[in-house]
């Protein structure tokens, strides 16, 4: 009958263990999850600078798609819950982006003031001929002396500070990278009560509306002017879809023209009768004096 022995190991000898599973589990990081939630930090930015939300929306793109990647591997990648981090930080960002510039857009406007936009109800209106003379668009006349809210850009003039008076354009290429602006497209502001300084983005500004009706042409003389009484870096970048209504007050305006032109018609035409009288008495024939003594009787 055989018998076996166990046998010592010797001293020194060298053991190699292959470990399970269970013990050894590394695996690599998905570069695509850890991309994604760096860009989901930098996306958090949205609720304030809304030029950011781009960002936002591909970040969380690009988070959905390491979470699909990551689980379509099976367990060959890591990363499942930065991944998942990235998108609920992505979709808050861009969330409360929207929120944000809502909200600031429903409370933005002074009380008592009216949302107008530069472009439309300003600029692209500007000046029409009529009666073979250029003026101002009606809806502008109808706006004089009306409390607006506009948002613009400041034209730089070399004054940083303690401004009572400046240039708002309508955007940011004629502030800061083009030429003198045009006559339609800038917007003379001359602060009431208080003083304002030189801001190089978007402001908001508020005050009456005014036209400039002794324009003499100057360099940078505007011809649409607003007295301002607060002006303040914007809060949101809307602009309001509809136009103001100036129903009302081109009705007044319009009743108004028409009362002084029916005035002026009708002094137009008592002048020509009275002119025309003056004539028909001159030409006349004056009546023929009578004889002062009659012819003296025969004796």
């Amino acid at each position: 009958m055989a018998t076996s022995t166990l046998a010592a190991p010797e001293p020194g000898a060298l053991h190699f263990h292959e470990p399970s599973p269970e013990e050894f589990s590394y695996r690599p990081m998905s570069m695509l999850a850890v991309l994604a939630f760096a860009l989901s930090l930098l996306s958090l930015a949205t609720m304030t600078l809304w030029f950011l939300l781009p960002l936002g929306v591909a970040s969380a793109v690009m988070a959905v798609m390491a979470v699909l990647r990551i689980r379509s591997a099976r367990g060959e990648f890591s990363g499942m819950k930065l991944a998942s981090t990235a998108v609920f930080l992505s979709t808050f960002a861009v969330a409360g982006g929207i929120g944000y510039q809502v909200y600031a857009y429903q409370t933005e406007v002074l009380e008592g003031y009216e949302r107008i936009s530069f472009s439309r109800d300003i600029s692209d209106k500007g000046f029409v001929t009529y009666q073979n003379q250029q003026g101002p668009h009606p809806d502008l006349l109808a706006m004089e002396g009306k409390k607006i809210f506009l948002k613009g850009f400041m034209y730089p003039t070399g004054q940083v500070y303690d401004l009572k008076s400046f240039l708002l354009v309508k955007d940011s290429d004629q502030c800061c990278f083009g030429g003198e602006p045009k006559l339609v497209d800038m917007l003379g502001v001359y602060m009431k009560g208080a003083v304002t300084d030189y801001y190089s983005g978007r402001v908001s500004v508020a005050g009456t509306f005014r036209l400039n009706r002794e324009y003499k042409g100057g360099k940078l003389e505007a011809v649409f002017q607003l007295d301002g009484v607060e002006v303040k870096p914007s809060r949101s970048d809307f602009d309001p879809v509809k136009p103001l209504d100036l129903t009302a007050e081109r009705a007044r305006l319009e009743a108004s023209a028409n009362e002084q032109l029916a005035k002026l018609e009708k002094e137009k035409a008592a002048a020509a009768a009275k002119e025309k009288s003056a004539e028909g008495d001159a030409a006349s024939p004056k009546p023929a004096e009578e004889t002062k003594s009659a012819e003296a009787p025969k004796p």
